[in-house]
């Protein structure tokens, strides 16, 4: 009888020990876990902000390359103008704001440009529905000129005397937008489009035309990854427009030469 308790108790003892043991392996795995974790979480911070720290260095000196980000983390950057061939915003341009279009450096088959506004699903194209003022400067001899048209979805029913275009669904670049405008343009006058949202914020959209004219690149594009010595990466991309003067010159523009309001 007592080498059956005995050996009872043995057993009792072991599951004991075999349960201990079990619970302080997984208690041990589970701290591993935590600590990996905690240490990819670190790599990746570090390598975004080595990613960050070569788009500023990017756009300070316009140049792409190699650098060090500390001591483990590094970054690689490549930069390159683009929208030649057309492009959208990534952003709404807010009401009042303006996007600039430059013409200088097109190719001389370009007469016409498409403008799209208002991306369908993102703007508000029904309630109040943005319309857009467009500003072309150009220059047909000693004298800068400025020509404008405004356009609205809904300008019989705002009675603003816009150009009332019809909103429908237009395929842009992977957008499907709720409007558009096509302007014709004077190859070797018109020097650049002033593009302003009125009434709404709206994404815009502007397509050279005929089909085979190029737009001068209309923006600086910067893609940056960063890199830990562990093998973890994070990229970055920025896209940074060509400076322009702010959307109140557009009332109070100052030259050398005479400005003459167009038609």
């Amino acid at each position: 009888m007592r080498k059956t308790q005995g050996g009872q108790i043995a057993l009792i003892v072991l599951l004991i020990m075999v349960v201990m043991l079990t619970v302080g392996i997984s208690v041990a795995q589970r701290g591993l876990v935590d600590v990996r974790l905690s240490q990819q979480e670190e790599d990746s911070a570090r390598a975004f902000q080595a990613a960050e720290a070569g788009i500023e260095q990017a756009l300070s000196t316009l140049a792409g390359g190699e650098g060090e980000f500390g001591e483990d983390t590094s970054y690689k950057v490549s930069i390159g103008q683009s929208g030649g061939e057309g492009f959208t915003t990534d952003q709404p341009i807010l009401a009042g704001e303006m996007l600039k279009v430059s013409l200088e450096g097109s190719s001389t088959n370009l007469n016409g440009v498409t403008v799209y506004f208002m991306e369908k699903g993102k703007d508000d194209c029904d309630v109040n529905p943005a319309a857009i003022e467009v500003s072309v400067v150009y220059n047909p001899g000693s004298d800068w000129r400025v020509r404008r048209g405004t356009f609205d979805v809904a300008a019989v029913s705002r009675g603003n005397s816009f150009t009332e275009v019809t909103k429908g669904n237009y395929d842009f670049l992977g957008k499907t937008f709720c409007a558009q405008s096509t302007l014709t343009m004077l190859p070797g006058t018109d020097r650049e489009v002033r593009i302003k949202p009125l009434y709404n914020a709206a994404i815009i959209g502007v397509d050279p035309r005929p089909d085979n004219a190029i737009l001068v690149n209309q923006y600086v594009e910067v893609d940056s990854t960063g890199q830990t010595t562990g093998g973890v990466t994070r990229a970055v991309q920025v896209r940074r427009n060509l400076p322009e003067l702010p959307s109140i010159f557009d009332y109070a523009v100052f030259s050398g030469a005479g400005i003459v309001k167009g038609e």
